[in-house]
Parts: structure tokens; C-alpha cells; sequence
């Protein structure tokens, strides 16, 4: 059966960053009305099978008015837009600033997560353009200095997984970072960050809009990515006839997240639902929860499955599906993407699963923003389509985005005015060369996602 997807706007609202100053942002709305292609369409009937999907694009992208060309927006002659230069210097050498800026990586324990499979580590994967950077006299006259600080991935209860990481957040302080990046962004660590260091930039690789604080989000946010859950599922059976069940983690924050922008939004269109907690014991690895959720699933039988669960937590319950002697459920996942590191040999047989992505971790075209990155990096170009060849890419158009924002603020900026500059960055590079971009009200950097049927039936 062919691949089936239909595309979301990304033309997210955030929600509002206040400041000790006197600077703020524009007021959040708490719940983005997301626009829905009018393509769409849905069956009334309350099994969920392939058939019901949708098997168009909308006509046309939503999100950015039709005439916006997202390549000619890029001024490919500044000096951090080029695609035939990674950078361009502005000055030489000895005009550079002796104090250095620093960029902090927070990276995860390597030791518990090295039989994982993740690709490379954040700090390997963004060395080789930091060093390409200062190679071209660094950002506003400063060389820029790459800090790692490890963060606790795989714990208990006792310190908590939210502890461990306030701990991380405050050691990434102590170096005075210019910026912090998340580069896996498991469990909103990013978020956190972003909350106790409040007057930094923070860039994590998936979070949800923090308390306080600048994050930008290389995926669409948490938040935006389970409204837009809500919706598909309103899609599929606007008659509110299938019995759905929520797999939730009991984090506080997101558990709270979950329950806002997805199950009562589900509750008050009719949907019979059951939210079963996936206890993590305050540890991040909830693999211990897998066999009860599908004991649940065996149970109840529901219609629908949404799985909120991330990358670590999602092969334990995939297997213990396999295991499963009841069919399995069609499943639709996404919100951290749990699926971006797991073999499709992990999917139950005759499984029907949905998964929101990125279309560039799709994308089968090598593109020049692509060739540039991995030719800095010293990779081979057969690799761009290859999980490791994506971190790479990705990496590099992170660092990319550090370097515009901390030119556009200036050598002597304040981190008030270089978070101001973060949040006027406009479209950016990325993976694939798809459209996205920053603003006040765009923290999540995708224009569009990509709502996928997986193997096995999508073969």
C-alpha cells in the first residue's frame, strides 16, 4: 500500500516571554486555532483503517500567503547565508575580540544511552562548524567556545529526572552562555533551561513553550503537535464514535500538557476516552510501564491509540505489543518524535501507525545547503539520507542560526537584545532546504509536518 500523508500548517502562536526589563512580547494565545486544509476529508464510520486517510496534499501550503517564496527570502550574500560558503569573514583575525562567546551543548550521559543506536553525539556533530566559524574570524568579533554539559537521561526516583536536570541547566549557567542548544531534547530539558535561565537563548531539538525565556524549537512544539493530534483525530471520526486511549507519562508538565491540548479538547467533541499513565518514577526511561499499557490495550480494546511517549520510551511498548495476542490498534504517535531512531522491524505485524515528522526526515534529495554541511563536517555525501547524515546537517544549520542572530545583535549586545535578535531571525536553513523560520509568534521552526503511514502497511 502507497505512502499516504497529508500536510499541517505550521503557523503555530507561541506563548508570551516576559522580562525583568521593560521589554516583553506579543500576548499568547493559549490554544492556536490551527488552520485545517480544506482537503481533508473523513469517514463517519468509527474503525480507522487506512482507507480513511486522507490522499492529498491541500491544494495549497497553508501558513504563509501563496505568493511567499521561502528561497528568495534568504539573502545568500550576508555572511552566514551562503550555500557555497559556510561562513564569510567580516573581519580578520587580529580584530577579534579577546573575550570568547560561549555555546553550551547539553548532552546525554553517553554511557547509558550507547546501546541506543542515537547518531552522533551533540558536541561531535557541532564541532566541526564551530571550529569553521572561528576559522572565519568568529560572530561580531568574538570566537566562539563550545562547553559540554551532560545531562542525567536514565534515572529514578530519587534525585528525579527534573532535579538532575535543574542541576545541568545551572551548570550551563556558570559558563555564561551566549546560547544553549538541546540537540535531542529529551523531556523538555530544553524547556527547563529556558525557564531558569531566563535571559539566554535557548535552541532544543523538540520543547514546549517555557514560563519564562526564549526557546526556539527545531520541531513544531509539544503543545502544537498534540492540538494538531486532537484534530486529525476529529478528522478521522467526526461523530465522536471511537474509543480512544491517551498513553501518558506522569511528568508533571506534560501530563498538564497533555490534558489541556489534547484530552479534554477530544472529551468535549464526544470521544469516549481513557488516559492511562505511563509512571516514570520520575526517571525519563518509563520501559517498565510497557507491558501494562498493553495489557491496558489488550483489555479495552480501544479503536485508537496516542502514545505520547519520546524515543527512549517507545521501543519498550512497541515490543510488548508484538507480544500482544490481540490485534493491534491503529496507532497515531509523533510528539517528540519517537520514531526518528526505531527499526520498522519494531512495528507489530499488520500495525497501522501514523507518525507526525518532518518532511526533511524523509527527504530522499541531496541539496546544496545539505552537500555544504556534510563537506564541512568531512562526511561522505551518500550519507545525507542516513540518520547520522541528517544529525550532521542539522547540527550544522543550528550553528548557522547561532551565528545570524549573535551577528545581527552585535559584539556588545546585551542577552536581552541578542534573545530580541533570536526572535526576529525570519526563515532560516535547514535539513532538506524545507521551508521554516523564527519569529515572536513562530517558536517552532517547521512550516509544515507530515502525518505518515508507516510499515508495515505503508509498504
Amino acid at each position: 500500500m502507497a505512502n499516504r500523508s497529508v500536510f499541517f500548517s505550521a503557523a503555530f502562536s507561541c506563548l508570551i516571554f516576559l522580562f525583568a526589563t521593560a521589554c516583553s512580547f506579543p500576548e499568547p494565545r493559549t490554544s492556536p486555532p490551527l488552520l485545517v486544509p480544506t482537503t481533508i476529508t473523513s469517514s463517519t464510520a468509527t474503525t480507522l483503517a487506512p482507507e480513511n486517510f486522507p490522499t492529498s496534499p491541500p491544494e495549497t501550503e497553508i501558513g504563509l500567503p501563496p505568493v511567499f517564496s521561502f528561497e528568495s527570502t534568504i539573502d545568500r550574500d550576508q555572511p552566514f547565508r551562503s550555500l557555497q560558503h559556510f561562513c564569510r569573514p567580516k573581519q580578520t583575525l587580529d580584530q577579534v575580540n579577546e573575550a570568547l562567546w560561549t555555546v553550551v551543548v547539553l548532552q546525554p550521559e553517553q554511557e547509558a544511552l550507547k546501546d541506543f543506536g542515537f547518531p552522533p553525539t551533540p558536541s561531535a556533530a557541532l564541532s566541526p562548524f564551530i571550529d569553521a566559524l572561528n576559522r572565519c574570524g568568529g560572530v561580531s568579533g568574538h570566537l566562539l567556545n563550545l562547553e559540554i554539559v551532560e545531562v542525567a537521561v536514565l534515572t529514578g526516583p530519587s534525585p528525579s529526572l527534573h532535579e538532575l536536570q535543574d542541576a545541568s541547566c545551572l551548570a550551563a549557567s556558570h559558563f555564561l552562555p551566549v546560547v544553549v542548544i538541546d540537540a535531542f531534547g529529551f523531556q523538555n530539558t530544553g524547556t527547563r533551561c529556558a525557564e531558569l535561565l531566563s535571559d539566554t537563548v535557548v535552541i532544543a531539538a523538540q520543547g514546549s513553550t517555557p514560563a519564562a525565556g526564549v526557546l526556539l524549537s527545531d520541531a513544531p512544539l509539544d503543545e502544537d503537535l498534540l492540538h494538531e493530534t486532537a484534530l486529525t483525530v476529529a478528522q478521522w471520526d467526526p461523530s465522536g464514535d471511537a474509543e480512544v486511549m491517551v498513553i501518558a507519562p506522569d511528568q508533571p508538565a506534560l501530563a498538564d500538557l497533555i490534558n489541556r491540548e489534547l484530552v479534554e479538547p477530544l472529551r468535549s467533541l464526544g470521544f469516549s476516552l481513557r488516559v492511562v499513565s505511563y509512571a516514570c518514577q520520575g526517571g525519563a526511561l518509563c520501559s517498565g510501564q510497557a507491558k501494562l499499557a498493553a495489557e491496558a490495550i489488550a483489555l479495552h480494546k480501544p479503536t485508537l491509540v496516542l502514545p505520547v511517549l519520546d524515543a527512549l520510551s517507545f521501543p519498550p511498548f512497541l515490543r510488548e505489543l508484538n507480544l500482544s495476542p490481540v490485534p493491534p490498534p491503529v496507532i497515531l504517535s509523533g510528539v517528540g518524535d519517537p520514531l526518528r531512531f526505531i527499526d520498522a522491524a519494531l512495528l507489530p505485524p499488520e500495525s497501522v501507525v501514523l507518525n507526525f515528522s518532518l518532511p526533511s526526515e524523509t527527504s530522499s534529495t541531496l541539496t546544496p545547503f545539505d552537500t555544504l554541511c556534510l563537506r564541512i563536517a568531512d562526511q561522505d555525501l551518500d550519507s545525507f539520507n542516513t540518520a547520522q547524515g541528517k544529525a550532521w546537517v542539522k547540527s550544522c544549520a543550528i550553528v548557522r542560526w547561532v551565528a545570524r542572530f549573535l551577528d545581527a545583535a552585535g559584539p556588545e549586545s546585551t542577552p536581552v537584545e541578542r534573545q530580541f535578535a533570536a526572535l526576529a531571525l525570519g526563515p532560516v536553513d535547514a535539513p532538506g532546504m524545507l521551508p521554516g523560520w523564527f519569529s515572536s509568534d513562530h517558536r517552532g521552526r517547521p512550516e509544515a509536518i507530515t502525518l505518515t503511514l508507516l510499515p508495515p502497511l505503508a509498504s
